[in-house]
């Protein structure tokens, strides 16, 4: 079994993941890193020099390759969620959670290396995209296994609850 990390981009995926693996000891896996060191350029680079389309690509076939072990903790990127084919995938191969936190959150979180988020560093108003994007990826958020609300107290009590999410969803005999 593995577990996979989902939500937008700022909620804690990949801090909640490292130490959620470590806490399992299993591994971590990190899809943007997997991207990033196969195409040999950083995703704001894909972005700009190969597009969108072709990161979306990447991502899908990053996340086929990665679900193929078992025991990992996989954090993906804030959008992939969105596509109907890896939304699928994943349900029917890992545990989903889904990590959530408000707009204004996500865009404190983010803010200092906003220019590294290719959605977000051209926008006029970030936090109105952060808004639109929300809105539109809600329902397929809306559709993991679990779903945590992202908090300010800190990354090890957020560790916690999502491991005690886990453990709980688990004892249920739902997946």
């Amino acid at each position: 079994m593995n577990i996979a990390l989902v939500g937008f981009m700022g909620t804690g995926k990949s801090a909640v993941g490292k130490r959620l693996a470590k806490r399992l000891s299993w591994k971590f896996i990190d899809i943007d890193s997997i991207i990033e060191k196969s195409a040999s350029l950083t995703i704001p680079e894909i972005f700009e020099q190969l597009g969108e389309e072709e990161f979306r690509n990447l991502e899908r076939i990053s996340i086929y390759g990665a679900t193929r072990n078992n025991d990992q903790v996989i954090s993906t990127g804030g959008g992939a969620f969105s596509d109907p084919d890896i939304r699928q995938w994943l349900l029917d191969n890992c545990l989903v959670v889904c990590l959530n936190a408000s707009p204004e959150t996500i865009l404190k979180r983010v803010n200092r290396r906003i220019n590294k988020r290719p959605l977000l560093a051209s926008a006029d108003d970030p936090l109105v995209t952060i808004q639109s994007l929300l809105k539109k990826r809600q329902s397929d958020y809306a559709q993991a296994d679990i779903q945590i609300e992202s908090s300010d107290q800190g990354l090890d009590a957020e560790v916690d609850v999502v491991y005690q999410a886990i453990q709980s969803y688990l004892k249920s005999g739902t997946k």
